[in-house]
């Protein structure tokens, strides 16, 4: 179930397949620049205009912004395909609104996603509202449980890198122990109680986030965020270290 006037507009720009769209009067009454029914009927999307506030009572939010739709499914039993240079791994990750702000850290940085065990459901409407669009263009793949999740990063030939929050190497180091050229798999646990112990034992590198302040840990959300842009930014480093390093050496006498 998709809901709003936004999510719709990203829906319809990834060509997801919509099996009905409903419109508020009042909505249609307001109008846009470029007003949704026109993009619907230029798409093929068959729409039905409903009584004001019927959605309040169907939808999932309190207040509808007069717009809700019926999506497809997106097939989630694909994995993702090899040569994903970077996935994030969510085992137990709980929370609709985590996994959704997580999904936008993976279409922000390129990222595909491997949903485990009791990882709350990506098509919840609490979860599509918190991906903000996000679902529509990454790869989403589900699994049992870590194990599988870890099976999964195995095939694609990713190193696997779990996220703790004591005894792990300093995330300023990763670029020291594992090869970032290659692959990468962050895998994220719970927010109660991390990484199970049988997870831990299988990754490749474990590693946790220097916090020289006073808080005890950061949200699994803001954790993930920081490990996959602070991937991207040592790769371009090393790819930009890579690049000098032979216009340093032609320049020897």
């Amino acid at each position: 179930m998709i809901e709003g006037p936004r999510l719709l507009a990203e829906a319809l720009d990834a060509s997801i397949e919509l099996e009905a769209v409903y419109l508020e009067a009042a909505y249609l009454d307001r109008g846009a620049p470029v007003p949704l029914a026109e993009r619907l009927t230029a798409a093929g999307v068959e729409w039905f205009t409903v009584a004001d506030d019927a959605l309040d009572r169907i939808g999932d939010v309190g207040t509808s912004q007069g717009v809700l739709a019926v999506a497809v499914s997106p097939d989630l039993d694909a994995p993702p395909p090899v040569g994903t240079d970077l996935v994030l791994v969510l085992v137990d990750v709980a929370d609709p609104g985590n996994v959704g702000t997580l999904l936008r850290a993976a279409d922000a940085t390129g990222a595909a996603v491997v949903l485990a065990g009791r990882t709350a459901d990506v098509l919840a409407p609490k979860v599509v509202r918190a991906a903000a669009g996000a679902l529509a263009r990454v790869t989403v793949h589900e699994v049992a449980d870590g194990g599988a999740a870890l099976d999964v990063v195995a095939a694609l030939g990713a190193t696997s890198v779990g996220a703790v929050l004591r005894a792990g190497t300093s995330l300023d180091d990763l670029d020291r122990l594992v090869d970032l050229s290659g692959p990468v798999a962050l895998v994220l646990g719970s927010e109660s109680h991390g990484l199970a112990a049988d997870v831990i034992r299988r990754v490749d590198q474990i590693v946790e986030i220097p916090m020289p302040g006073r808080a005890e840990s950061l949200n699994v959300a803001m954790a993930g965020t920081v490990l996959a842009f602070e991937v991207l930014r040592q790769r371009r480093a090393i790819n930009r270290l890579d690049a000098e390093r032979p216009a340093r050496q032609g320049g020897r006498p």
